[in-house]
């Protein structure tokens, strides 16, 4: 809690994160598969001397550009605003212990827009094997980013040693990497071949949509078996608590399997049948399919981001932005005084005078209260909004209101323990109990 917190009604600021998250993740994996694709489509089809397919690549080309780097560049800045505004605690943490792995990301980020636009405007005046080259520079170059990309957020999941020593390559290369990094290229590849079925919905003609969307299908169903080989690993992975979550709320995970499942069986089918493929290039059919392979990639997504609750980083760092090593102090000093921000909002408040609230007017207790409730609990919950504190506290009394304010976890496993003092937690109910009219 060493930074100001950013409260956004209604949604909440940490929502923010996988509202845009999730939409660049969509886009992120097709810049990695169809890199991959465009130069293993660019390398056959040269060899093969097959021109009806490279002028559909050419073509290709053009559109992967506008929606991996115009649209994709938005989105991606869009991300490292939310993180910043949202959780800048774990966003400062992320920073500091993989500054060499964001700065060779970076890297590898330009390589991608130098040779993604090499690529594009000047595909006609390459040579076959200079056009190879740079398809190969980009197509190394994004899965390169994923890889990195991957060993942070699987960190963030399964820490492993890194928690001991503190190296980075015991974070970097954590119990989650590899599966993540399975999991991500072949969601890519998936990804990729339903954007290359709702490209060819309305590009091309009959015989050459029927080709190359056989040619796409056989690199889906590859896809769909990295993503399920990697997700049961990454289920073996995970800190003990994260499984136990699993096996409490399947619902969500089971979901995002039978959703690789169905993209599997219809890649096969795809690759073997004519009529499917025909049906599947219907605009309103390859509509579709795409917006299923989004609920899929958001599931599995979902699934990463809300079962690692009640941290941000496993074992580290609770979703409050309190690591757990200092939880301790937290609890015993209280946030009015080990909370920098709060206790500036708190003195705002009660004119300097933080010491002693018991005995302090109701409204002030109310005041401080909505601070400690908006710093400790806006996290998860809104008032009337997303996760609406108000519903969960409507038949609860001061007594019990104070109680889970206490005690979080006692109420539910993804509440990170309160860090502060229980005289805190007397404050937050009465801020509850005045803005719920509870008695």
């Amino acid at each position: 809690m060493n930074y100001p917190l950013w409260y956004v009604p209604l949604l909440g600021a940490p929502m923010l994160i996988p509202v845009v998250a999730l939409i660049h993740v969509v886009v992120s994996h097709f810049a990695v598969g169809g890199g991959i694709l465009i130069w293993v489509g660019v390398r056959e089809a040269q060899h093969r001397g097959d021109e009806e397919f490279l002028h559909f690549l050419r073509n290709f080309v053009r559109f992967f550009l506008y929606v991996t780097v115009v649209f994709g560049a938005i989105t991606g800045v869009g991300i490292w605003w939310t993180i910043g505004l949202s959780s800048p605690e774990t966003t400062s943490a992320l920073i500091h212990t993989f500054v060499f792995g964001w700065a060779t990301e970076w890297v590898t980020f330009v390589v991608e827009l130098v040779s993604v636009m090499g690529l594009y405007y000047f595909w006609d005046r390459m040579k076959p094997g200079e056009r190879e080259g740079v398809a190969f520079l980009y197509a190394l170059s994004a899965w390169l980013s994923l890889v990195i990309i991957t060993g942070v957020t699987a960190f963030m999941a399964s820490p492993g040693h890194w928690v001991q020593t503190r190296n980075f390559w015991d974070g970097f290369l954590n119990p989650t990497f590899l599966p993540g990094v399975l999991v991500r290229t072949g969601g890519s590849l998936m990804i990729t071949t339903l954007w290359a079925v709702f490209y060819l919905s309305w590009a091309g003609t009959e015989e050459d949509r029927n080709r190359i969307l056989q040619w796409f299908s056989r690199w889906a169903a590859l896809g769909a078996l990295l993503v399920l080989v990697g997700g049961y690993a990454w289920t073996r992975a995970v800190p003990v608590y994260i499984q136990e979550r699993l096996a409490e709320r399947p619902t969500v995970f089971l979901v995002s399997v039978l959703l690789v499942g169905i993209t599997f069986l219809l890649a096969l089918g795809l690759w073997m049948s004519r009529t499917l493929r025909e049906a599947a290039t219907v605009p309103a059919v390859a509509l579709t399919l795409l917006l299923v392979g989004f609920a899929g990639q958001m599931a599995g997504e979902f699934v990463r981001e809300s079962f690692r609750k009640p941290y941000t980083i496993a074992h580290v760092l609770y979703s409050t932005s309190v690591y757990a090593s200092d939880l301790a102090a937290w609890q015993e000093e209280g946030s009015l005084q080990r909370g920098r921000w709060i206790r500036w909002a708190a003195e705002r408040v009660t004119g300097g005078n933080i010491e002693n609230l018991e005995d302090a007017d109701p409204e002030v207790r109310a005041a401080v209260g909505e601070i400690l409730f908006t710093y400790h609990c806006s996290v998860c919950h809104t008032r009337r909004g997303y996760l609406a504190i108000l519903p969960r506290i409507r038949e609860l009394d001061r007594e019990d209101i104070a109680d889970v304010a206490a005690n979080p976890p006692d109420y539910h496993p993804a509440m990170p323990p309160f860090a502060g003092t229980e005289e805190e937690a007397g404050l937050i109910a009465d801020y509850l109990v005045k803005l719920g009219g509870n008695r």
